[in-house]
């Protein structure tokens, strides 16, 4: 299972750096859009032919390289790094924050990185990890250190910065900087792009006001469809675009930072990582390149990891190969679009002696492995053949569907509404679907419930009370029976007394979480009311 929740977690960081170059490339196409638009139209109406049809190429092209420097720009020399922490103030050894910096040496070591720490002025509640390959951060808050001062005791203070401390160094070990160093090396170079050909179309619209007559109804025309196309973009950018990606990345990042949970548990302990993160907020505690879970849950679920001593962290290594496998098809894709535009003829002289150079490579290297990879390609092959053969009769099963129903409506003369016999009739069936999803519903969510006790009855401690009691205590409090399960799976006591003497079976009962009342009375416990 565990080598299993790995390959998951590598699997949804490449699904990261996928989504992060498709929204680089609707970025592209979204600020490009106006300007283009307007001159396609004037060079159409000019000259009677299509400008992007014949360099539409070079704009590809320029666009790629504008963002493949900006990215290698940013990952030799830092300037994202740079820019997140020239505000910030430097720790050191032997300097005046010396005691934070021994606390985080420590942890630094253990997962074999050169990184520098800085603290952040102000009252905000932050702590986030940057990086590019030359050039390692992690930023905390002051903010931060007062609100561990004032929320746990003194003896727990140390160990809890250093679980937030390697919870973003485990960040920064499995390079989960990478997607949104890659989206700001896209805005960079979309922004410069469309500034150039904003000044172009500025020009393009004085020169056509300069013609009599028709010049300033076209030039007028021009600069509106130019403003309101960019409002369109704009919108559409704000409006669908970015909160696709947030909604996928926010999905997605939930398990990153469970995997940086465990890290900091596996690192500085579960008990130091748990009370850590129940202190922090899910509001407040914030991240630069993900989105991070409700804190209760992230507690309740490290709570449980088993500590490594002394032990280095690791699993760096893929996700570094991986990254770089991106950024090299990212080079790939600039050089491609190169090729498009280019002389062929040259192209072709070049890659032959190039594959002259290539082929003992191909024959001694590269030849045997892909022996070996042909069944698993034959069969990757024929399950996108049985996968195509699905979509094709699911869509025979869609037609066939809606012929029914537009059939179907012809049967009941959905046309005559105006007869309250039909009103009658779909008020009732509506009420008799209703009542049949609500019945096969409260029948679903119990036996949801009951194989939940299933998995738990083992680890459910209604006795020995636990460090992690206090997990169960503010997940009823909260109403968040996910946690509640997490705590109890965990070993939180299910009796544990609070403070007054109540039970947290009759404080179930009494914050009126339902989910938690019915899983006390299947598991035998009521309320001492």
């Amino acid at each position: 299972m565990k080598t299993f929740d790995q390959g998951l977690l590598m699997f949804l960081n490449q699904i990261r750096l996928l989504i992060a170059l498709i929204l680089s490339a609707s970025n592209f196409l979204l600020f490009l859009f106006p300007g283009l638009m307007i001159a396609e139209f004037v060079v159409q109406f000019i000259e009677n032919r299509s400008l992007l049809l014949e360099h539409g190429g070079w704009v590809v092209f320029i666009a790629m390289m504008m963002m493949l420097l900006y990215l290698l720009r940013d990952m030799l020399f830092g300037t994202t790094v740079k820019g997140f922490t020239q505000t910030a103030h430097k720790i050191e050894a032997g300097g005046e924050l010396d005691w934070i910096y021994q606390l985080f040496d420590p942890v630094r070591r253990r997962f074999g990185l050169q990184v520098s720490l800085y603290l952040e002025q102000g009252e905000e509640i932050n702590a986030f990890a940057v990086r590019t390959l030359f050039h390692k951060a992690v930023v905390i808050s002051e903010g931060l250190l007062r609100h561990l001062q004032d929320n746990i005791e003194e003896a727990g203070q140390a160990s809890a910065l250093q679980a937030i401390i390697a919870h973003e160094l485990s960040h920064l070990k499995h390079w989960d900087f990478l997607p949104g160093l890659i989206i700001y090396a896209n805005e960079q170079a979309a922004g410069k792009l469309e500034a150039i050909l904003h000044i172009g179309v500025e020009l393009v619209t004085r020169m056509v006001l300069m013609i009599p007559f028709f010049g300033a109804f076209i030039g007028i025309g021009l600069a509106v469809l130019y403003r309101i196309s960019r409002l369109a973009t704009g919108f559409f950018a704000s409006m669908v675009v970015r909160p696709l990606f947030t909604l996928s990345e926010n999905a997605i990042g939930r398990s990153i930072e469970y995997r940086c949970d465990r890290d900091a548990a596996k690192t500085i302990g579960s008990e130091a990582t748990a009370k850590a993160l129940s202190v922090l907020g899910g509001e407040s505690y914030t991240s630069i390149f993900s989105t991070h879970p409700p804190a209760l849950l992230r507690a309740t679920r490290a709570y449980g990891v088993k500590h490594k001593g002394d032990s280095c962290i690791g699993g760096g290594f893929i996700p570094v190969v991986f990254g770089t496998f991106w950024l090299v098809f990212l080079g790939f894709l600039t050089f491609a679009s190169w090729v498009y535009i280019s002389d062929l003829t040259t192209f072709q002289s070049v890659s032959n002696t190039v594959l002259l150079q290539l082929i003992p490579v191909w024959q001694f290297s590269i030849k045997p492995i892909m022996v070996q990879a042909m069944p698993l390609l034959n069969f990757a092959s024929s399950f996108w053949d049985f996968i195509l053969i699905i979509h094709e009769q699911l869509g025979v099963w869609a037609k066939n569907g809606v012929l029914w129903a537009l059939d179907y409506s012809r049967q009941l003369n959905i046309r005559v509404f105006h007869e309250w016999q039909h009103y009658l009739r779909i008020f009732l069936w509506s009420v008799l679907w209703i009542l049949l999803i609500h019945v096969i519903w409260r029948i679903v969510d119990g036996a949801i419930l009951q194989i939940k006790i299933l998995m738990i009855r083992p680890k459910i401690n209604r006795v020995q009370s636990t460090p992690i009691d206090w997990a169960l205590f503010q997940a009823i409090e909260h109403k968040n029976p996910k946690a509640a399960y997490e705590a109890i799976k965990a070993g939180a006591n299910l009796c544990a007394t609070l403070s007054d003497g109540r039970d947290l079976v009759t404080f179930a009962q009494e914050s009126k979480c339902r989910k938690m009342v019915r899983f006390y009375k299947r598991v035998g416990l009521k309320p001492k009311i």
